[in-house]
């Protein structure tokens, strides 16, 4: 018996996702992961550039609906209690952002880059609502030498 598992290939624009994604790196995406779940929290999910019409980004997921978000200088903190985000590289000089935050609603979403001094994210004010959505990336297929599940 075979399996179909409908998948769709996502090329990273960018640096933005530095220094777990680099520009050039191709994904796999599935675009039903979402179907019968929700969103978690440090997903990287797919979904349409707000300023580019007709092109996609790639970030992670750090803001669930419902959640009071708010993001201080190098901090994001989820209901008053920091993240900690172990994917990161820390810069060795901390970064100061104008602060945001953010009530979420049902199905909204706040994303960030990985690269947050090269990001154009979610602290520009902008969320994703869950069915803007386009897939989960799972596993990184090129280059053959950086092959890995995400």
């Amino acid at each position: 018996m075979r399996y179909f598992i409908p998948t769709k290939l996502v090329k990273v624009s960018g640096n933005s996702m530095l220094p777990n994604l680099a520009s050039g790196q191709i994904l796999v995406v599935d675009p039903r992961a979402y179907l019968s779940q929700n969103p978690h929290r440090g997903d990287i999910v797919v979904f349409p550039n707000p300023l580019n019409k007709g092109m996609d980004d790639i970030k992670r997921i750090v803001g669930l609906p419902g959640e009071y978000i708010c993001i201080r200088d190098d901090n994001v903190f989820v209901n008053d209690i920091l993240l900690e985000e172990r994917y990161l590289k820390k810069p060795s000089t901390p970064i100061t952002y104008e602060p945001r935050q953010w009530v979420l609603e049902e199905n909204q979403y706040i994303v960030l880059g990985d690269n947050r001094l090269c990001s154009y994210d979610s602290r520009k004010f902008w969320s994703i609502q869950k069915e803007a959505i386009k897939g989960k990336a799972w596993l990184r297929v090129w280059p053959p030498r950086k092959w890995s599940f995400i």
